[in-house]
Protein backbone atom coordinates (compact mmCIF):
# COMPACT_ATOMS: atom_id res chain seq x y z
CA UNK A 1 0.00 0.00 0.00
CA UNK A 2 1.52 3.23 -1.14
CA UNK A 3 0.51 5.34 1.87
CA UNK A 4 2.78 3.31 4.18
CA UNK A 5 5.81 4.07 2.09
CA UNK A 6 4.96 7.71 1.57
CA UNK A 7 3.70 9.03 4.88
CA UNK A 8 4.30 6.42 7.58
CA UNK A 9 7.67 4.87 6.85
CA UNK A 10 9.58 4.67 10.13
CA UNK A 11 6.61 5.96 12.12
CA UNK A 12 6.10 4.59 15.65
CA UNK A 13 2.31 4.84 15.32
CA UNK A 14 1.41 4.58 11.63
CA UNK A 15 -2.18 5.35 10.68
CA UNK A 16 -4.40 5.70 7.65
CA UNK A 17 -8.03 6.79 7.26
CA UNK A 18 -10.12 5.03 4.63
CA UNK A 19 -12.66 7.35 3.03
CA UNK A 20 -14.58 4.70 1.08
CA UNK A 21 -16.42 1.72 2.59
CA UNK A 22 -15.28 -1.73 1.58
CA UNK A 23 -12.92 -4.57 2.37
CA UNK A 24 -9.24 -3.70 2.61
CA UNK A 25 -6.19 -5.83 3.27
CA UNK A 26 -3.95 -4.08 5.77
CA UNK A 27 -0.38 -5.23 6.23
CA UNK A 28 2.23 -4.21 8.77
CA UNK A 29 5.90 -4.98 8.23
CA UNK A 30 8.34 -4.71 11.13
CA UNK A 31 12.01 -4.55 10.22
CA UNK A 32 14.96 -4.81 12.59
CA UNK A 33 18.49 -6.14 12.88
CA UNK A 34 17.21 -9.75 12.76
CA UNK A 35 15.24 -9.25 9.56
CA UNK A 36 11.62 -8.40 8.94
CA UNK A 37 8.18 -9.91 9.45
CA UNK A 38 4.85 -9.02 7.88
CA UNK A 39 1.35 -9.67 9.16
CA UNK A 40 -1.84 -8.91 7.22
CA UNK A 41 -5.55 -8.93 7.96
CA UNK A 42 -8.75 -7.86 6.25
CA UNK A 43 -10.50 -4.77 7.58
CA UNK A 44 -14.13 -3.95 6.72
CA UNK A 45 -15.07 -0.25 6.65
CA UNK A 46 -18.80 0.43 7.14
CA UNK A 47 -20.89 2.51 4.74
CA UNK A 48 -22.45 5.72 6.15
CA UNK A 49 -25.37 4.95 8.47
CA UNK A 50 -24.22 1.38 9.06
CA UNK A 51 -22.81 2.04 12.54
CA UNK A 52 -23.40 -1.12 14.56
CA UNK A 53 -24.80 -0.54 18.04
CA UNK A 54 -23.50 -2.72 20.89
CA UNK A 55 -25.88 -5.50 21.97
CA UNK A 56 -26.85 -4.96 25.60
CA UNK A 57 -29.72 -7.46 25.79
CA UNK A 58 -27.68 -10.63 26.25
CA UNK A 59 -29.81 -12.20 23.50
CA UNK A 60 -27.92 -13.14 20.36
CA UNK A 61 -29.32 -14.64 17.16
CA UNK A 62 -27.05 -16.03 14.45
CA UNK A 63 -27.98 -15.55 10.80
CA UNK A 64 -26.32 -17.09 7.78
CA UNK A 65 -26.32 -16.07 4.14
CA UNK A 66 -25.52 -19.39 2.51
CA UNK A 67 -23.47 -19.41 -0.67
CA UNK A 68 -25.27 -22.39 -2.19
CA UNK A 69 -28.75 -20.98 -1.49
CA UNK A 70 -28.38 -17.23 -2.01
CA UNK A 71 -27.10 -15.63 -5.19
CA UNK A 72 -28.92 -12.30 -4.85
CA UNK A 73 -30.67 -10.13 -2.27
CA UNK A 74 -33.54 -7.93 -3.41
CA UNK A 75 -32.71 -8.82 -7.01
CA UNK A 76 -29.14 -7.53 -6.57
CA UNK A 77 -26.60 -10.25 -7.43
CA UNK A 78 -24.04 -10.78 -4.68
CA UNK A 79 -20.43 -10.36 -5.72
CA UNK A 80 -17.26 -10.76 -3.64
CA UNK A 81 -16.58 -7.52 -1.76
CA UNK A 82 -20.27 -6.55 -1.41
CA UNK A 83 -21.29 -5.59 2.11
CA UNK A 84 -24.48 -7.17 3.50
CA UNK A 85 -26.19 -5.40 6.41
CA UNK A 86 -29.10 -6.41 8.65
CA UNK A 87 -31.29 -3.56 9.97
CA UNK A 88 -34.00 -3.67 12.62
CA UNK A 89 -36.56 -0.93 13.27
CA UNK A 90 -36.25 0.82 16.63
CA UNK A 91 -39.11 2.22 18.72
CA UNK A 92 -39.02 5.54 16.79
CA UNK A 93 -39.27 3.77 13.40
CA UNK A 94 -35.64 4.33 12.41
CA UNK A 95 -33.67 1.55 10.70
CA UNK A 96 -30.69 0.59 12.88
CA UNK A 97 -27.79 -1.48 11.57
CA UNK A 98 -27.63 -4.57 13.77
CA UNK A 99 -24.57 -6.04 12.07
CA UNK A 100 -22.95 -6.34 8.65
CA UNK A 101 -20.24 -8.29 6.93
CA UNK A 102 -18.44 -8.70 3.65
CA UNK A 103 -19.72 -11.23 1.12
CA UNK A 104 -16.65 -13.13 -0.08
CA UNK A 105 -18.47 -15.79 -2.11
CA UNK A 106 -18.74 -18.22 0.80
CA UNK A 107 -21.30 -18.47 3.61
CA UNK A 108 -21.56 -15.26 5.65
CA UNK A 109 -22.49 -15.82 9.30
CA UNK A 110 -23.31 -12.89 11.62
CA UNK A 111 -24.47 -12.53 15.20
CA UNK A 112 -27.45 -10.18 15.56
CA UNK A 113 -28.82 -8.62 18.71
CA UNK A 114 -32.12 -10.05 19.89
CA UNK A 115 -34.82 -7.82 21.35
CA UNK A 116 -35.46 -8.13 25.07
CA UNK A 117 -39.23 -8.57 25.62
CA UNK A 118 -38.85 -7.30 29.21
CA UNK A 119 -38.02 -3.82 27.85
CA UNK A 120 -40.95 -3.45 25.45
CA UNK A 121 -40.66 0.35 25.30
CA UNK A 122 -37.09 0.04 23.98
CA UNK A 123 -36.46 -1.70 20.66
CA UNK A 124 -32.92 -3.11 20.78
CA UNK A 125 -32.89 -5.84 18.15
CA UNK A 126 -34.81 -8.62 16.45
CA UNK A 127 -37.79 -10.57 17.72
CA UNK A 128 -39.02 -13.79 16.10
CA UNK A 129 -41.56 -13.15 13.35
CA UNK A 130 -40.45 -9.53 12.96
CA UNK A 131 -39.85 -7.83 9.61
CA UNK A 132 -36.46 -6.26 8.97
CA UNK A 133 -34.29 -4.98 6.11
CA UNK A 134 -31.30 -6.56 4.45
CA UNK A 135 -29.16 -4.08 2.52
CA UNK A 136 -26.45 -4.78 -0.03
CA UNK A 137 -23.79 -2.09 -0.49
CA UNK A 138 -21.82 -2.11 -3.74
CA UNK A 139 -20.94 1.57 -4.10
CA UNK A 140 -22.24 4.85 -2.66
CA UNK A 141 -24.69 5.03 -5.57
CA UNK A 142 -25.73 1.38 -5.46
CA UNK A 143 -27.40 0.29 -2.22
CA UNK A 144 -30.23 -2.25 -2.47
CA UNK A 145 -32.76 -2.89 0.31
CA UNK A 146 -34.91 -5.98 0.65
CA UNK A 147 -37.53 -6.73 3.34
CA UNK A 148 -37.31 -10.06 5.18
CA UNK A 149 -38.89 -11.78 8.18
CA UNK A 150 -36.91 -13.16 11.10
CA UNK A 151 -37.95 -16.79 11.64
CA UNK A 152 -36.67 -19.32 14.12
CA UNK A 153 -34.92 -22.27 12.46
CA UNK A 154 -34.89 -25.57 14.25
CA UNK A 155 -32.10 -27.99 13.53
CA UNK A 156 -32.85 -31.59 14.32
Amino acid sequence: MEFWRQSNFGSTNPSHTYVNPGVYEVCLTATGSCGSDTTCQSVVIAPPGWDVQPCNTGIVHTVAVLSDAVTSIGGQPLEPGDLVGFFHTDASGANICNNFGAWLGAALTLDLCGDNPATAAVKEGYAFGENFLVKVWKTMQNITSSPATYLKMLWG
